[in-house]
């Protein structure tokens, strides 16, 4: 499993200088039409933050996953989120990738990640971008959860589940449509959390993009089931 680890320190030393202050960062998300309260979250108040990515395998196969910086994210509705900017520390044999003697290097990467709390148990549920190959394989081992009536979200994103079931019948059918306007995210529902981001490292349009998913989905989850 991969550690994860929190820390008040910014690594200077790795991290594009553009996105590496307190300021850019919470500038990038104050920019956005839909935002009305960004807080940055002290170190006390995101300890508890510490071992909860952990259990979610959209952060595992890294050598650790570094808490740097966590903010509560408040939509114009109320609605929230935390984002996370977690450094990903990785170790890559880029000699093996060049078909040489092997040279180990460390790799540090950047990326934004959103955590929500959902009124509901929806258990363990992954949902991927769909790729020709899973629906090719699909047509033989019949995983992926369609649902007939959201047929792009159906189309954007591969979807498995422990329980289909549980999934299907308890899953607010506003949340789909709020997924499907953002194609390309991994989401990940352990329960009653949801964990969201990109395999893309850190930049405004990222975090921007992230922010719009994740507020929609916090949205779309306290709205009056029809």
């Amino acid at each position: 499993m991969t550690p994860i680890i929190v820390t008040e320190t910014l690594v200077t030393d790795t991290i594009d200088p553009t996105i590496n202050t307190h300021a850019e960062r919470t500038r990038c998300l104050a920019d956005l039409d839909a935002v009305v309260h960004v807080k940055i979250l002290s170190r006390g108040s995101y300890d508890h933050l510490k071992s909860a990515p952990g259990d979610f395998t959209l952060l595992q196969g890294y050598e650790a996953a570094v808490v740097d910086e966590a903010w509560t994210v408040e939509g114009a509705d109320h609605s929230s989120f935390t984002l996370l900017a977690i450094l990903l520390d990785d170790v890559v044999d880029y000699g093996a990738e060049m078909g040489g003697m092997p040279d180990y290097q460390e790799v540090h990467d950047l990326c934004a990640v959103g955590l929500l709390t959902l009124p509901m148990n929806l258990g363990h549920v992954v949902m991927s971008p769909e790729r020709l190959a899973d629906k090719v394989a699909d047509l033989f081992r019949h995983r992926d959860i369609d649902f007939e009536n959201y047929p792009v979200f159906s189309s954007h994103y591969y979807v498995t589940a422990d329980d289909a079931n549980q999934f299907r019948d308890n899953v607010p059918r506003a949340m789909l449509q709020a997924i499907e306007t953002h194609p390309g995210f991994h989401l990940e529902i352990l329960g009653d959390r949801l964990m969201v981001r990109r395999p893309q490292v850190w930049t405004d349009t990222e975090a921007v993009d992230l922010t719009r998913l994740c507020l929609g989905i916090a949205a779309s989850v306290n709205k009056p089931a029809r």
